[in-house]
């Protein structure tokens, strides 16, 4: 089974600031399979929750590349977990594509998504961070 673990930053300031994504994927021995990060944009309409929810949408992106059925999410974000598992309402029109997008890989690959705590997060946030970095370096 894998395992991928998603972050979403907005960075220096939320909103406005860089909105940056990562995820990793390890298999059951804890091998990296996969890991990808990046920057959306900054500016108006740049978020946390853009960013997180654009991270859930790239790690269930790859997993559709790579047939990850039956594959665990793990996220920092209590509203991506809820919304995405349909608990929690989306009131945003801008994020309710990303969560439509998710919520269908989810059902695709029979997934599941959990929360976990921030410190169980360690690399995804890691990468996200890199992401902004590298986007503050290009602005």
């Amino acid at each position: 089974m894998i395992t991928i673990y998603i972050d979403g930053a907005c960075l220096p300031v939320n909103p406005g600031g860089f909105a940056c994504w990562a995820y990793c994927a390890y298999d059951e021995n804890g091998k990296c399979v996969g890991q990808d990060f990046g920057c959306i944009g900054s500016g108006d309409g740049m978020t946390n929750n853009v960013a997180e929810h654009t991270a859930c949408n790239k790690a269930f992106e790859r997993a559709l590349r790579e047939d990850w059925r039956g594959c665990q999410v793990k996220s920092d974000s209590q509203l991506v977990v809820n919304q995405v598992n349909g608990s929690w309402k989306c009131n945003q029109p801008h994020l309710f594509q990303l969560l439509k997008k998710s919520a269908a890989a989810l059902a695709t690959l029979e997934a599941t998504i959990v929360w976990i705590p921030r410190e169980q997060n360690e690399r995804a946030d890691h990468l996200s961070n890199i992401a902004y970095n590298k986007a503050r370096a290009l602005a």
